[in-house]
């Protein structure tokens, strides 16, 4: 009865809201024209008539006036289709919002460019009046329903929120603050004004339902009264009733048989749909007659047999697995002597393709020998349970992935919170599943900066856009962990293709990322110096000369080398030589603090980059500090060595541009402070190219002369 009324108000509530809208729609239509017009007006009076601005007034006082029109033809009291006319409201609603957002991306973005004098302020202030005076109008005329409200509402307030973002007045804060939240409680006061309006109207319609039933009450007392009437005239014809009373009871039997015939449908009815539930099911109901030894059962085509119960029972325990047959045998047994309150079995049974499968037998003795308590009737189903038993192994395998899994595994709903992870996120975010389960998936990292919310939208906004995402992310968890991580997240959808979950799979690359930094180091580092290697030295070069090219800065290339370092090596020996490059290089890393580059090329070679400029120390004064840095002796194996050091020194762009010609221009200079006696410094001229040309062409004839036995003592 309470579906019913239910039923009956939301029809009277739904022909209610139409009708009080059509009833106030031209208030509406009126209201909207008139606060166009005032806009229109202010706007002409205080600077000038406006093309753009006209059209949309003429735009406006045209939609009004057809649509008054319509209202009066077509709209008249109880003379319109319901469903047509919410339509048309959603059309007007949808459509005058339209003509407002239009008005407002006039006097916001278009004018303030067109009109002289006519700033962004101004345009804000007709604006928000526009927009305020129209909700104000919409609430009172349009909240019988609030998708009315909404239809009207969301487009205007597009273009105000789009325009607020693109023409931000960062002056006004306050204002723009004041503006959003009026709209938001104009919102709020809409959707109080509809709740209302609508319990007015379930107090009007009760009120009527009310009313209803006084005038039911009063139709059934009339009634009542004219019944005694006619039961007095009965008592007073009851001679006459006598005599016709073999014809009524004849009519009565009749009626009976009808009754029967009509009970006698609704059980076979409902005997169907209890076939067709057990059908469903895969329920098969049995009866066993234990006096009689008879059992009863209904096979899966819904034929009923009838069988000697010894006989089935020998079939039965033939059919059953081996390893149930004591478990059914111990149920059964302990049913039958009423220990337990019904039996119930769990066991496989061999099919006819020799394949076994899973039932679930439950049964109850319902007769019973009063004093020794002996089993005489007993009925039960049997079901298969078969594909349930596989589904449960394959949660079970799940379950068992989800745990033991080497990654981890997060399942969210639509909303992106947790519902499931596995033990390996546990330790990768450090929480325990209590603290994770049901927050959002980015609530369990630290957000506090700009950007690293901007990057969780991001992820958020393409998974809902493309429903996956795949990439790599540096996470610091509140837990403090940090940890870089692969999310790889897909979306599930269900038959209507709606996303119902998320599942993904987060890697920890954590130690990836080590091996990849420490690959790195052994490719661009010396292990025994800890300096830069020749192919790192070549790569940074290259881009400091490739930085240089249209700039006016010039760089300094020195090559140095350790004095006598092979007869030292070979009187250390080769762990001793190794301590002295390791001394040597931590000294040439402190006294070169200023350098570009410090690199170790090989054996007891290094190179050093410094940038010149008015502004540095000279190449002479960090030459010098070097110099200065191995005064002090060095101890290996025990002992005091006093190590010096000669250097070369080319200059770009005096002396070249070119990797190679700079590096060979440094080498030459150190040849030549080696040749000088070593702990030298010298630079880069173009009489030492000649003086290394001359003696390759010395050592060249001397080479040939031995070979051709030219040389006489």
């Amino acid at each position: 009865m309470a579906e019913i009324q239910d039923q009956s108000f939301d029809q009277y509530l739904y022909a209610t809201q139409i009708s009080d809208t059509l009833h106030v729609f031209r208030y509406f239509l009126a209201s909207i024209f008139a606060i166009s017009l005032f806009i229109h007006v202010i706007y002409t009076f205080f600077y000038y008539s406006s093309y753009h601005l006209n059209i949309w007034m003429i735009l406006t006082a045209s939609f009004v006036g057809v649509n008054l029109l319509l209202l009066f033809q077509y709209f008249k009291p109880d003379q319109y289709n319901l469903k047509i006319a919410n339509y048309w409201i959603h059309f007007i609603c949808f459509s005058s919002g339209v003509l407002i957002a239009l008005g407002i991306y006039l006097l916001y973005a278009h004018l303030p460019h067109l009109t002289q004098g006519f700033n962004l302020f101004e345009a804000v202030a007709l604006v928000t009046l526009l927009v305020i005076v129209c909700l104000l109008f919409a609430i009172t005329f349009l909240t019988q329903r609030i998708r009315y409200f909404l239809l009207f509402f969301f487009p205007i307030i597009t273009p105000l929120t789009i325009l607020e973002s693109v023409l931000t007045l960062d002056k006004y804060p306050l204002f723009l603050f004041t503006i959003n939240f009026a709209l938001i409680m104009l919102v709020i006061c809409a959707y109080i004004s509809t709740t209302f309006q609508q319990h007015l109207t379930r107090f009007n319609f009760k009120n009527q339902q009310l009313a209803k039933d006084a005038e039911l009450q009063v139709d059934i007392t009339k009634q009542l009264n004219e019944q005694i009437n006619i039961e007095m005239k009965k008592s007073q014809e009851a001679g006459f009733k006598l005599q016709n009373y073999s014809q009524t009871l004849e009519e009565k039997i009749k009626e009976r048989t009808k009754d029967l015939e009509n009970i006698h449908r609704d059980l076979k009815n409902k005997q169907t749909n209890l076939v067709l539930a057990h059908d469903i099911a895969g329920l098969i109901p049995w009866d066993w007659n234990i006096t009689d030894q008879k059992i009863t059962f209904t096979d899966k085509l819904n034929k009923t047999h009838l069988k000697d119960s010894d006989v089935h029972r020998a079939k039965l325990m033939s059919l059953i697995h081996p390893d149930d047959i004591e478990h059914f045998k111990t149920e059964m047994r302990l049913h039958l002597r009423g220990i337990t309150e019904r039996f119930e079995a769990t066991y496989r049974v061999k099919r006819s393709d020799d394949k076994w499968f899973w039932v679930h037998d439950i049964g109850s003795v319902i007769l019973r020998v009063p004093d020794s308590n002996h089993p005489l009737h007993m009925v039960g189903i049997r079901r298969d349970i078969h594909q349930e038993r596989q589904d449960q192994e394959r949660l079970k395998l799940t379950a068992s992935v989800l745990q033991q899994a080497a990654e981890g595994i997060i399942v969210l709903d639509e909303d992106f919170n947790y519902i499931e992870i596995n033990p390996f996120f546990e330790n990768m975010v450090g929480f325990q599943r209590e603290q994770i389960i049901g927050k959002h998936i980015f609530d369990i990292s630290e957000n506090y900066k700009a950007h690293q919310r901007s990057n969780h939208n991001k992820i958020i906004a393409e998974i809902m856009q493309h429903g996956i995402y795949d990439g790599e992310v540096t996470e610091k968890f509140l837990s403090g962990k940090k940890v870089s991580i692969r999310f790889h997240i897909n979306a599930v959808k269900d038959d209507q293709n709606r996303t119902i979950n998320y599942i993904g799979i987060i890697s920890d690359l954590t130690e990836h990322k080590l091996q990849e930094q420490r690959l790195s180091y052994l490719e661009n580092y010396d292990k025994l110096t800890d300096l830069p290697n020749r192919l790192y030295y070549h790569e940074q070069l290259h881009q400091y000369l490739m930085n240089q090219q249209d700039s006016i800065q010039q760089l300094a290339i020195i090559r140095l080398n350790i004095d006598r370092f092979r007869p030292i090596n070979d009187y250390l020996n080769n762990s001793g030589g190794d301590e002295l490059l390791r001394q040597f290089a931590q000294r040439l890393r402190l006294a070169t603090a200023e350098a570009l580059i410090v690199a170790h090329l090989n054996s007891d070679n290094f190179a050093i980059v410094y940038e010149v400029s008015h502004i540095r120390p000279s190449i002479k004064e960090h030459c010098d500090r070097i110099i200065k840095s191995l005064h002090t002796p060095f101890i290996l194996n025990d002992e005091e060595h006093l190590i010096t050091a000669s250097m070369g020194i080319a200059l770009y762009p005096e002396h070249g541009r070119q990797i190679d010609y700079l590096n060979n221009c440094a080498e030459q200079a150190l040849f030549e402070a080696k040749r000088l006696g070593g702990n030298t410094i010298k630079t880069y001229s173009t009489g030492m190219s000649k003086l290394v040309d001359d003696n390759v062409q010395l050592e060249r004839e001397l080479r040939h002369a031995i070979h051709n036995d030219e040389l006489i003592v």
